[in-house]
């Protein structure tokens, strides 16, 4: 037998030296091999002794035509016609169902050279400038669906805000509003930004089509800037105090239990302005510790109801000290009574508005202004004159020293109450009208005032 095959050949002479017991020789020459390419067959054999070893090889399958991949294409479009970044382009891919990744745009770009972007602001980044969407209360579908946002801890604040009927009181003070955009949408648009920390009106592109920012505003998406920037102008100071009235009103209403009027911190903010010029004064800035040109607002906090009751936007240098006395006239003309306590930091006021507000039988509680003579006498106090007290939520060891004082432009003696170990390395000086209250509540009471600053 003289076989030709490969595979024939091997079998042969396999089954010749395994069946029927010739010789590596004789089986060799059987099935047409040398004696060394033999031992090698018998070798390879051994570690594959299985029917596959003969198998003659199968041909492989002829290659489909493969359908082109549509994304390179796309990925070129959107950069060609939107001037997309790599983020945005991925986006749109996925809405469109076509996925990849940033590596393999960022390969496409780098097969037809094209160069990287120049870095650009949050309105340029957005994915959403792409599409323009026209705020319009009446495009709002309010049919039962499900989407994602970035703004859900806003409805936190959705239940409140409907309970105090905003579009009411927004309609009742005659502030602006049209057909696409009433006046409460516009609000709560402005409302939503600040109360999520965006910042101003012109950083606001990039979240103009989220849906649940969209939805508490009331609208289908949210106005773009020029939209909200042109309404803010439009709100003169007329509408601030009828409009502040009704909301702290509506507020209180909703937690009577709270109490109201009684107590208040009152406080400076200033608004900054960013422009180059502008016919503003300067303000000091605590968060920057310098100032800065801007609006600076007197604000007053209710402490019981833990709400803002009243605000002035016109204040400037030259009638600021005399802002307390402002609040109580307006508070009084609100309510018919005068507030029983006030509590502001030194820089707030003058001694002889003090003065004015003991003669109108009004508490208050301030801190006294460090200078070097007043900084000498306290360390000069003994010890054993310090007396140890417990305040609520601090775990230190504050002592105190009570006395009483006399002030400049102030006409009787007023209380000064010395405090160390506050957490400051100089001590605290407060003063008071308040005669009978211990230490221990007029220190943690003016402690509380300092969250307004937040």
């Amino acid at each position: 037998m003289n076989p030709v095959h490969l595979k024939v050949r091997q079998y042969e002479a396999l089954r010749a030296f395994y069946c029927e017991g010739c010789s590596r020789a004789e089986a060799a020459k059987r099935g047409g091999y040398s004696y060394k390419s033999f031992c090698n067959l018998l070798t390879r054999f051994r570690k594959n002794p299985t029917a596959e070893f003969f198998w003659p090889k199968r041909p492989k399958p002829e290659k489909q035509a493969q359908t082109p991949d549509p994304r390179p294409e796309r990925i070129l479009a959107l950069r060609q016609q939107h001037n997309a970044s790599i983020h945005q382009i991925r986006a749109l891919l996925e809405e469109e169902g076509l996925k990849a990744s940033i590596g393999y745009i960022q390969n496409i770009f780098t097969r037809y050279g094209i160069r990287r972007m120049p870095r650009r602001s949050a309105d340029a980044r957005s994915m959403r400038v792409i599409r323009g969407v026209q705020a319009d209360r009446r495009s709002l579908a309010l049919q039962p669906q499900t989407f994602q946002t970035d703004f859900g801890g806003l409805f936190l604040f959705a239940f409140d805000l409907a309970r105090m009927k905003l579009d009411d009181l927004l309609t009742q003070v005659g502030m602006y509003g049209t057909t696409r955009i009433p006046a409460g949408c516009a609000v709560r648009s402005l409302l939503a930004l600040k109360l999520w920390g965006i910042g101003r009106p012109s950083q606001v592109m990039a979240e103009t089509l989220d849906p649940g920012l969209a939805l508490f505003a009331g609208l289908n998406a949210i106005p773009k800037r020029s939209v909200l920037t042109a309404y803010s102008t439009q709100v003169d100071l007329s509408f601030a105090g009828p409009l502040m009235d009704r909301l702290y009103k509506q507020a209180v209403d909703l937690g009577p239990e709270l109490g109201q009027g009684r107590s208040f911190d009152l406080d400076f903010h200033n608004i900054p302005y960013h422009g180059d010029e502008a016919l503003l004064e300067k303000h000091y800035v605590s968060k920057h510790s310098r100032r800065q040109r801007g609006i600076l607002t007197g604000l007053a906090r209710d402490v019981d109801a833990r709400i803002f009751a009243w605000a002035d936007m016109t204040v400037r240098k030259g009638n600021q000290r005399d802002v307390v006395l402002q609040f109580v006239d307006a508070w009084t003309k609100r309510t018919g009574q005068a507030p029983a306590e006030l509590v502001f930091d030194s820089g707030f006021t003058i001694y002889k508005n003090l003065d004015e507000l003991n003669n109108r039988n009004i508490h208050f509680i301030t801190l006294r202004r460090r200078f070097p003579a007043l900084m000498e006498r306290i360390r000069s106090i003994p010890a054993e004159k310090w007396r140890k007290i417990r305040l609520n939520n601090f775990s230190g060891n504050p002592r105190v020293v009570d006395e009483e004082t006399s002030l400049k432009d102030y006409d009787r003696i007023i209380r000064q109450i010395l405090v160390r170990g506050l957490g400051h390395l100089q001590p605290t000086v407060l003063i008071t009208n308040q005669k009978k209250i211990s230490p221990v509540k007029l220190v943690d009471r003016y402690a509380r005032r300092m969250v307004i600053e937040n």
